[in-house]
């Protein structure tokens, strides 16, 4: 079977498990913490499965998605347990219908997992087509340029820290972006 496919399945498997767990709780917020997580399930089932056994430049792209995967997916499950169930996500599930375990299965769990899987593509196949060659400029550069976005990201965790809390009703974490944006680049 093709590693990719393989991948699909790993990460379909994990959302189905994610949702029957889901039901259980009877929140569906915690997802948001997996999507992190889920690209290092994926890079790391990539760098494990592959046939020959990479290179520098796969350590460099297993450790960058670790690093970020393990980061955000932390920062998420913390942010869930201390907040508790998404809005967004209560006010989806009051739309649901007769049947919101049905309805989070399909529009929750089974989307986000195909677009995490659809998402992280360029990650497995970097792992892939590494034949042990070392990083050249490009990679250097995307090196680079990611500790500049972790650099600012860590700053941008700071404030979001500050701007959280009952002094500011309505401005929790949930209102501040997670995720790189053009001004985090400059």
């Amino acid at each position: 079977m093709d590693l990719i496919l393989f991948n699909f399945l790993v990460i379909m498997t994990c959302m189905v498990a994610l949702w029957l767990l889901s039901i259980a709780l009877n929140d569906v917020s915690f997802v948001d913490s997996f999507w992190a997580l889920g690209f290092v399930v994926l890079a790391g089932s990539t760098a494990l499965l592959r046939p020959d056994p990479g290179g520098p430049l796969s350590q460099i792209v297993l450790a960058i998605t670790a690093i970020w995967g393990l980061r955000l997916a932390g920062y998420l499950f913390w942010r869930w347990r201390r907040e508790g169930a998404d809005p967004r996500y209560l006010r989806m599930i009051e739309k649901a219908g007769d049947n919101p375990h049905r309805f989070t299965l399909r529009a929750v769990f089974l989307l986000q997992g195909a677009m995490l899987w659809l998402v992280s593509l360029p990650i497995q196949l970097s792992l892939l087509a590494d034949a042990g060659q070392a990083p050249g400029w490009l990679a250097r550069a995307g090196v680079a340029l990611r500790y500049r976005v972790r650099e600012r990201r860590r700053l941008a965790d700071g404030g979001l820290s500050r701007r959280s809390g009952p002094s500011r009703p309505g401005r929790g974490s949930r209102s501040v972006a997670l995720h790189a944006s053009p001004q985090l680049l400059r």
